[in-house]
């Protein structure tokens, strides 16, 4: 996997996450579990690579 194609995803990544987070936040009116979090995006990573 060419450091190109990781920096897309990982930015890619960081969309998902942002926009879940805000989607939690709003609503739930608190902050997300990180683990929870973390665990997503490894999962996404497994699919990914």
């Amino acid at each position: 996997m060419s450091d190109f194609v990781l920096e897309d995803f990982l930015k890619e990544q960081k969309t998902l996450v942002t926009v879940w987070y805000n989607t939690f936040q709003t609503e739930n009116k608190q902050i997300p579990d990180t683990q929870k979090l973390m665990e997503l995006v490894i999962d996404q990573m497994d699919t990914v690579l």
